[in-house]
């Protein structure tokens, strides 16, 4: 995560909301505002998007992150990111813990014998 966008982006007001104002929509609103502000800054920081993810099914040259819930779906096993459309967990296998477990699997087998 780029630091520097994290410490001056959280005001120490928002830990002062009363109940009243949490249901008002106060928070929402400051919170929205930080929201929108994170995600301007994400597509724009090379740091940030050095961070993302480019889906491995489709190899499409955009980049995801897992914030993105509309666009993103994540791999509970590696946390990999793919687009909706290509990755449904239950459905589609994982691209990376396939390549993972293959990588495991190579190891076992080539590991010498103990005397």
């Amino acid at each position: 995560m780029c630091w520097t966008f994290v410490s001056f982006m959280l005001p120490i007001s928002i830990f002062c909301f009363s109940c009243h104002q949490v249901r008002q929509g106060g928070l929402y609103v400051i919170l929205a505002s930080l929201v929108d502000a994170g995600v301007k800054h994400v597509d724009s920081c090379p740091l940030c998007q050095a961070r993302g993810f480019v889906c491995e099914i489709c190899n499409k040259g955009n980049v995801i992150f897992p914030f993105q819930l509309d666009k993103c779906n994540q791999c509970a096993g590696c946390r990999a990111c793919y687009h909706k459309a290509c990755f449904r967990p239950s459905k589609t296998p994982c691209p990376k813990c396939r390549r993972l477990q293959k990588r495991r699997e190579i190891r076992r087998t080539k590991r010498p014998l103990s005397p």
